[in-house]
This record gives C-alpha cells, sequence and structure tokens, in this order.
C-alpha cells in the first residue's frame, strides 16, 4: 500500500476543490454587492444630513461665507438673506461649498431651493445631470412672506 493512491481521497479532493471555488466565488460576488450598496446608503444619508442642515440649521454666515451652512430663521421659516447668500456663494465657490459640507471630491453636488409660485427658483446650485442622482433628498419650508419652500439636494 505503499504509495498507492485511494479512488476515495480523489473523489473527497475533488469535492474540497469544488467547494472552495464556490466559496470564493461566492464571497467575491457578494463582497461587490455590499460594497455597492453601502456607498449608496452612505450618499443617502449624506444626502439627508445635508437636507436637514440646510432646512433646520440657522448656520454661521459671516459676509455672505458660511462657516456652517444653514438657511432656517425659525422653524420652519427659511431667512431669504441666507438662500441669496447660498446661491452667491455657490456660484462663486462651489468647491468651497462641497467641501464645507463634507462631500468628496469624487462627487458632486446640486442643491435646488424653490419658491411655490417662482418658476424661476431661489438657489440653482451645482452642475446639471441628465438622469437622476444616486441619492435625493427633499425638503419643505416656509419663506418669510410664508409661501412654501421646495429644498433639494442631490448627489452623484
Amino acid at each position: 500500500m505503499k504509495g498507492q493512491l485511494v479512488f476515495e481521497f480523489l473523489i473527497a479532493v475533488m469535492v474540497f476543490f469544488g467547494v472552495l471555488v464556490y466559496v470564493i466565488n461566492y464571497l467575491s460576488t457578494s463582497f461587490y454587492t455590499t460594497r455597492q450598496e453601502f456607498a449608496s446608503n452612505s450618499l443617502e444619508s449624506k444626502a439627508f444630513s445635508i437636507g436637514e442642515l440646510l432646512v433646520l440649521n440657522k448656520g454661521n454666515w459671516s459676509n455672505g461665507v458660511p462657516a456652517v451652512a444653514g438657511l432656517a430663521e425659525d422653524w420652519p421659516v427659511l431667512n431669504s438673506s441666507k438662500i441669496q447668500w447660498l446661491q452667491t456663494y455657490c456660484v462663486g465657490n462651489y468647491g468651497g461649498l462641497t467641501r464645507n459640507l463634507g462631500i468628496e471630491e469624487r462627487n458632486s453636488l446640486r442643491i435646488v431651493v424653490n419658491e411655490s409660485g417662482n418658476p424661476a427658483g431661489l438657489v440653482d446650485c451645482g452642475p446639471k445631470i441628465a438622469w437622476p442622482a444616486r441619492a435625493e433628498a427633499r425638503r419643505v419650508a416656509l419663506s418669510e412672506s410664508k409661501k412654501v419652500l421646495s429644498v433639494y439636494v442631490g448627489i452623484w
């Protein structure tokens, strides 16, 4: 029996390698799916937190530059001066705004504030996209003149 190969051993080795290949394949595909879901959930969380920050936080604006971006006067009313400052700051310093809000350089941010009855919109910040953003958040508040404001935040 010295140096002989047993048939049962060959079957066991083939089953072992078959199971090993299956497990490695399963782990690699599930890892990719989990990573994509995590990235999507992370962006969605970021969009919601920016929306909440803009609508609920009074912010800290000095000379039209936000140390902390926030548009609230007193919930649910948004300050019109802060809305104008956001538009001006975004047009002049989009990169600074995205860094201030914690958006990574590989991602893009779009903020739109619309007032009911005003088709032009109050804020149109960030690049326009032809497809839906990977993460979106919409918030509703009131203007100082008691009109309904819609705050949209999209990240991709």
